[in-house]
């Protein structure tokens, strides 16, 4: 059975790892200090 992930719900466990080793994603945190004026959001972690 293949989990799904829904936006509305806050009882899920998405496992964030596997979806950055399968889309090839890149932690921002890292690049955080190099950008110029970061949006709030960047730096509040909500990305």
């Amino acid at each position: 059975m293949q989990s799904e992930i829904n936006p509305w719900s806050a009882n899920q466990s998405i496992d964030t790892d596997k979806l950055f080793t399968e889309f090839g994603i890149e932690p921002i945190e890292p690049v955080i200090p190099e950008i110029h004026n970061p949006p709030r959001h960047f730096c509040a972690g909500a990305l």
